[in-house]
């Protein structure tokens, strides 16, 4: 029996970037890793779009940390491209492009400061240092990571240059299973770039690309759909419909309509899927090396890493009620897309692709007999 090899994963940090202007970041500001600099210039300007100074080079300013205060107008653009939450700001509010509005608000700032209530007791406070400097790396890593596989652009691509083709030519069901694979080879790219996962046993190794790779695949398929419209193009739906059903296809547009809004979270929460025991079916089989099932007590440590993180992050967004709503919102797109899987479970042409991506997931994470 292989030695098992249980112990802290190695740190592998990478540092901190903005992504609106390429300097240094200190951590994640309005649900983006931004610098100081380009956080505070969000938090001033993100409601006064009319007063901000036109472009004078046709909008298409390159924004870096020497060249930032040159043009407002195209470095708010890339904020909100890069997907700054002007509604995270709390200390300003739309109205105060109004100087007699601004003073009122003012006055009312002075009342809440004389009649201060007494702070509230652990997860009721919306606080950011729940998170460590630790946990605040771990996360940044995480979405870079994911974004770092350009999957969305992918399918994006693929699905725009199938739908410019003659109508003869545009999606077959081939094409569709091509782009339901994507998301499956994108978490077996995710788990071969993550420090926990390589320093699983071969076993716990196998038994994470068996249990897990389908649902969470169908989690990033749900999250990769919604960003790219894919189940709101005409001609992918009817191709699909054709393998799996026009009613299948209808449920699943159901269910990512309920998909998180946020996209960090639903990155984090595929990590928290990855690392789970087993986060498929429950089914026997007699055949399984019970070496593969017994290892999968490896996991538990590490998908509480990452569950604790995805909590603390909740809490920083929205507060401790709404975290809970947030929270369970999730489990629930899981229990749909685990329906999901339940209703294919004997789709030849599923079954297929599952076979393909795990024998590759398998070469390609070097998981050894």
């Amino acid at each position: 029996m292989e030695p098992e090899r249980i112990g802290k994963a190695p740190r592998f940090y990478l540092p901190l970037m903005c992504k609106i202007c390429g300097d240094v970041a200190r951590g994640f500001n309005f649900d983006v890793i931004t610098c100081l600099s380009c956080k505070a210039f969000f938090r001033r300007n993100a409601f006064r779009l009319s007063s901000i100074r036109c472009c004078q080079r046709k909008n298409c300013c390159k924004i870096t940390k020497e060249t930032r205060s040159y043009c407002p107008a195209c470095r708010l653009k890339k904020c909100y491209a890069f997907g700054m939450n002007s509604n995270l700001i709390q200390s300003v509010s739309k109205r105060e492009t109004s100087s007699h509005v601004f003073k009122e608000s003012m006055i009312e700032k002075q009342n809440k400061m004389q009649l201060s209530t007494p702070r509230p007791i652990g997860l009721l406070q919306n606080d950011s240092s729940m998170l460590s400097h630790d946990q605040w790396n771990l996360l940044s890593n995480i979405i870079r990571s994911y974004d770092k596989q350009n999957v969305v652009n992918e399918v994006r691509r693929i699905l725009e240059s199938k739908s410019s083709l003659p109508a003869k030519l545009r999606l077959k069901p081939a094409d569709t299973m091509d782009l339901m694979s994507k998301p499956l080879e994108n978490i077996v790219l995710l788990m071969g770039n993550s420090p926990h996962f390589c320093a699983l046993s071969s076993n716990a190794h196998r038994a994470v690309v068996s249990h897990n790779i389908l649902l969470t695949g169908g989690l990033d398929g749900y999250f990769v759909a919604r960003e790219t419209d894919q189940l709101k193009n005409i001609h992918y739906m009817i191709a699909s419909s054709a393998l799996y059903g026009s009613d299948f296809m209808a449920q699943c547009a159901k269910d990512n309509e309920r998909l998180e809004p946020n996209g960090n979270l639903i990155k984090i929460m595929l990590f928290v899927l990855i690392f789970s025991s087993n986060c498929s079916m429950v089914v026997f089989n007699d055949k399984e090396d019970i070496n593969i099932m017994s290892s999968t007590i490896e996991l538990i440590h590490i998908q509480n890493i990452y569950l604790a993180i995805l909590w603390k992050y909740l809490i920083y967004l929205y507060g401790y009620n709404q975290a809970i709503v947030h929270f369970s919102a999730m489990v629930k797109s899981v229990l749909d897309m685990l329906r999901r899987v339940e209703d294919l479970s004997k789709n030849d042409t599923l079954e297929r692709i599952i076979d393909r991506v795990v024998t590759h997931a398998e070469r390609s994470l070097a998981i050894e007999d």
